[in-house]
């Protein structure tokens, strides 16, 4: 399971917890019920999380589990996806990185 060190410092959390809590931060800060305390506590210990993609951390997580060579710490996942379809096309990824982005994502290397 991948886990991360957010949103707290010594709080370990799956990657599908941190995504349902950033989800909840997030609705509680267009709500207005977080305090700009709490806000700045968040910034200081999980920077940008205002504008994190819920279902994209979610995703990433997943990812990481499917033996396609990512790894959660590689940034966003379309920047990811662009560079081995531009590696593949050069021959610069082995048959079995090929061969793993074939069965975790059917039609990666036409994506756009």
């Amino acid at each position: 399971m991948t886990t991360t060190q957010t949103p707290t410092d010594d709080m370990t959390v799956s990657v599908d917890e941190a995504a349902e809590m950033l989800e909840e931060l997030q609705q509680e800060l267009r709500d207005g019920t977080l305090t700009q305390s709490e806000i700045a506590e968040l910034t200081r210990i999980w920077p940008g999380w205002e504008g994190e993609d819920p279902e994209e951390l979610k995703t990433a997580g997943w990812l990481e589990t499917q033996g396609v060579g990512y790894a959660f710490n590689d940034g966003h996942i379309g920047a990811w996806l662009a560079q081995q379809q531009r590696d593949a096309r050069s021959g610069k990824i082995s048959a079995e990185r090929h061969d793993a982005l074939d069965a975790a994502l059917p039609g990666w290397l036409e994506a756009k």
